[in-house]
């Protein structure tokens, strides 16, 4: 009789978030206010993720600039990011949970249609 080959352990299952921190209406809505904030909101918008530099360069506005924006976007719950092995590598999108439809965000309170903006 042969001895059954072992079976490998099967991979531990991705942890996928089921949902997304409730945000504020007013941080929301007044870091919206910022035209900076909305080009980089519609960049992102289609589910790409891009680093600071490529957001930069894609709205036309200083690196340092850019960076501040996308940080205060994180801390609101409007972007999602990955700290990078430095700051320069850090890449930020918005969460396919956010996006229910091609030009749809969805921040719970408020869909906004950025075909209509």
């Amino acid at each position: 009789m042969s001895t059954p080959t072992p079976v490998p352990p099967s991979p531990a299952p991705v942890a996928v978030p089921v949902a997304l921190p409730k945000l504020d209406a007013l941080t929301l809505f007044s870091g919206l206010s910022v035209g900076t904030r909305w080009d980089m909101v519609r960049l992102l918008a289609d589910g790409r993720r891009a680093s600071v530099s490529e957001v930069a360069a894609a709205v036309k506005c200083d690196r340092d600039l850019a960076a501040k924006h996308l940080r205060w976007m994180r801390a609101a719950g409007i972007v999602e990011g990955s700290d990078g092995s430095d700051r320069r590598k850090t890449v930020y999108w918005i969460s396919a949970l956010r996006r229910p439809a091609p030009g749809l965000l969805d921040f719970g309170f408020a869909r906004v249609d950025l075909k209509k903006i």
